[in-house]
C-alpha cells in the first residue's frame, strides 16, 4: 500500500474497533479479515469470529459480494480453532438469515436437527435446498409480492413434515433418505491468507446424504408444487405444475391447510326490491344479448414470460433433445417406447434435457409418468409452441434466426440470462440488485456482469450495459430490442 492507503487503513481500522463502520473499499475489509483470521488483533477465536461477523453485517449492504466470503471464513475459523459444533451453531444462524451453507455443512445441520427432534425449528432455507423446484415462472413473478409464495412453500413443507410425523411417528427426512451415513468433509479457508498450520478439511460429523437424496427431492418438490397448484386454482390460473407424486394423505393435508377461509355473511333481503331488479335485469338482457355465435368466452392471450429462457434452453440442446421435445409436443410420441422407435437411449436424452431445464427454467421440462407416459411441463407450453414452430424439424439452432440478440442468448449462462432479464424489466440496476440477481447461482454480480458485457460485445459489437453514476443501465438503442426479445 502507498503511505496514503496505509494511513487510511489504520484510521478506518481504529474506527471499526470503536464500532464506527465508516464507508470504505472492499480491499480494506479483506485485509482486516485476514488479520482477524490470523488472530493478530484478537487472539481468542470466538472474539475474532465475532468481530468478523460484525464487520460483515456492517458492510454487506455496501458490498453484497462479502456474503460469499466472510460468513464462510467465520465458520471455518470456529471449526478449526474452537470445534465443528461451534461452527455448526454459526451456520444454523447463517441459514436462518436465508443464506445457503455449503453442502457438507447443510447435511450436518439437518442431521443435528433430525437427531435432536428440532426439525420444526429448522431454518426454511435448509428445507428449500432439498427441493428441485426453483420457481421463476410467470405465476411466481406475478404472485410473490412480499414473499407470499415463498411463505406458502414453507408452510407446505412444514405441513407435510407434520403429517408424516403424526402418520407414522417418523420424520420425512428419515422416511425419504437412505439410512447409510457418511462423513461431511469441508475444505476450509479457501482463497484466504492464513499463516498458521491448519487441516485442509474439517469433518462435521456423519449424516445421511439429505442434500443428494433423489427420493427426498422428489417428495418435497411434489409438496411445494401441489401447494402452488392449489393456489393457482384459487387464482383462476389455467396452467398447472407437472411431475407431482404424493401420498393421498399428504395431498389431503395440504388441501386442508390451503383451503380458502370463508367468512359467514349476514344478509338481509328486501324481497320487493329483488323483484323490481329482476324485471329490470330481464329488460336490459333482452336489449344487450348478442347472437349465440358471438356469446362465446374469449380465452385470454397466452403469456410468454419465460420465452427467452425456453429459447436459450432450445439453443443449448442437441438434435436428439430438440427432436424429443418436438415429438412429445406434437403428440407423435406419447411413451418412452415410442421415443425409442425414433432414437436410441431416450431416457438418457430426457435426463439431459431436464438437467438443462432445471438450470434455465427452475423446473423439469419432461416428465415420465405411469406406463412410461410422457408429458411436458404445462407451465411452458405457450413458449414451446413458439419455439417449436420456429424450428419445426428440431435441428437447426434458433440463435442464427433471431439475429445478434439470439446469438447472445445462446451463449449466456443461467446467471447471465437472469441478470439480463432483470435489466430488460427495469432498464437500470444498482450494484446491490445485480448481486441479488447473481446470488442464487452462487456467483458474484460483477463477475456475471463483466462476462455478460464481454459476450455481448462479441455478438452485438458493443457492450450494452454501462455505469451511469451509481446505476448500471442499458444502452438506449438496445433496451427496446432487449424487451422485445424477452416478451416475445
Amino acid at each position: 500500500m502507498s503511505e496514503a492507503q496505509r494511513n487510511w487503513y489504520f484510521y478506518w481500522r481504529s474506527q471499526v474497533r470503536r464500532g464506527n463502520y465508516v464507508p470504505t473499499e472492499r480491499g480494506y475489509i479483506g485485509l482486516y479479515a485476514y488479520e482477524l483470521l490470523n488472530l493478530v488483533e484478537l487472539t481468542d477465536p470466538d472474539q475474532a469470529a465475532g468481530r468478523l461477523r460484525s464487520v460483515w453485517e456492517a458492510y454487506r449492504k455496501q458490498h453484497p459480494e462479502l456474503d460469499s466470503i466472510l460468513p464462510e471464513w467465520h465458520g471455518d475459523l470456529l471449526a478449526v480453532k474452537v470445534g465443528p459444533a461451534a461452527a455448526l451453531d454459526w451456520w444454523d444462524k447463517f441459514a436462518a438469515m436465508n443464506l445457503q451453507p455449503p453442502k457438507p455443512v447443510a447435511n450436518a445441520l439437518i442431521e443435528r436437527h433430525t437427531q435432536n427432534k428440532t426439525t420444526p425449528e429448522m431454518p426454511y432455507l435448509l428445507w428449500a435446498s432439498l427441493t428441485d423446484y426453483r420457481p421463476r415462472n410467470k405465476f411466481y413473478q406475478a404472485h410473490n409480492a412480499d414473499g407470499k409464495l415463498d411463505k406458502a412453500y414453507e408452510k407446505a413443507i412444514r405441513v407435510a413434515a407434520d403429517y408424516w410425523q403424526k402418520a407414522n411417528g417418523q420424520s420425512l427426512l428419515v422416511k425419504f433418505t437412505e439410512a447409510n451415513a457418511g462423513p461431511n468433509f469441508k475444505r476450509v479457508f479457501e482463497n484466504a491468507l492464513v499463516g498458521y498450520p491448519f487441516p485442509m478439511m474439517v469433518d462435521f460429523g456423519a449424516s445421511r446424504n439429505y442434500e443428494d437424496s433423489p427420493t427426498l427431492k422428489e417428495h418435497l418438490t411434489s409438496v411445494v408444487k401441489h401447494a402452488e397448484n392449489i393456489l393457482r386454482a384459487q387464482a383462476g390460473v389455467r396452467h398447472r405444475l407437472s411431475g407431482i407424486t404424493l401420498d393421498p394423505g399428504a395431498a389431503a393435508a395440504l388441501e386442508k391447510a390451503f383451503a380458502p377461509v370463508e367468512k359467514p355473511l349476514q344478509i338481509k333481503i328486501d324481497h320487493s326490491r329483488v323483484a323490481e331488479l329482476h324485471l329490470e335485469s330481464e329488460r336490459v338482457d333482452a336489449m344487450l344479448e348478442p347472437p349465440l355465435e358471438e356469446a362465446n368466452w374469449v380465452s385470454p392471450a397466452p403469456a410468454h414470460t419465460d420465452l427467452a429462457e425456453v429459447r436459450q434452453l432450445w439453443a443449448a440442446l442437441d438434435g436428439p433433445g430438440r427432436a424429443t421435445i418436438t415429438a412429445i409436443f406434437n403428440k407423435t410420441a406419447s411413451t418412452v417406447d415410442q421415443l425409442a422407435q425414433k432414437a436410441s437411449l431416450p431416457n438418457v436424452v430426457i435426463e439431459r434435457v431436464n438437467e438443462h431445464a432445471l438450470l434455465l427454467l427452475g423446473d423439469r421440462l419432461i416428465y415420465v409418468g405411469v406406463d412410461s407416459a410422457l408429458t411436458l411441463a404445462e407451465d411452458f407450453l405457450d413458449e414451446l409452441k413458439i419455439v417449436v414452430d420456429e424450428s419445426p424439424e428440431a435441428s437447426p439452432p434458433i440463435a442464427t434466426a433471431d439475429g445478434p440478440w439470439g446469438q447472445l442468448l445462446s451463449q449466456l449462462t443461467p446467471a447471465e440470462t437472469a441478470l439480463l432479464k432483470s435489466f430488460a424489466g427495469r432498464g437500470a440496476l444498482a450494484e446491490s440488485e445485480i448481486e441479488s440477481a447473481a446470488r442464487p447461482f452462487h456467483l458474484m454480480g460483477n463477475a456475471a456482469l463483466d462476462s455478460l458485457n464481454e459476450k455481448a460485445t462479441g455478438a452485438l459489437g458493443h457492450p450494452p450495459l454501462y455505469l451511469d453514476g451509481e446505476m448500471w443501465v442499458v444502452e438506449e438503442q438496445d433496451l427496446a430490442s432487449l424487451r422485445e426479445y424477452f416478451v416475445g
